[in-house]
């Protein structure tokens, strides 16, 4: 499991593509955190080929991220 958040600069989704795209390591689950995107964000990446397995907006509870890791 990976888990990336988007701050600063939006790297996170750069990490994320460059993860999906990787024939070694596409596989493995990868959640996207931010405390400055919103959920319509989220919606619309998503829809992308390389796109994260599961997505948190920040803060989140600890109950909130082990439904997201059980999920993956």
């Amino acid at each position: 499991l990976i888990i990336v958040s988007v701050e600063p600069r939006k790297v996170g989704y750069a990490i994320c593509n460059k993860i999906k795209r990787s024939n070694e390591l596409k596989d493995i689950p990868l959640i996207l955190t931010s405390s400055e995107e919103t959920p319509q964000t989220f919606e619309q990446h998503k829809k992308l080929k390389s796109r994260a397995n599961e997505y948190l907006i920040k803060p989140f509870s600890g109950s909130d991220l082990v439904a997201k890791v059980s999920q993956v």
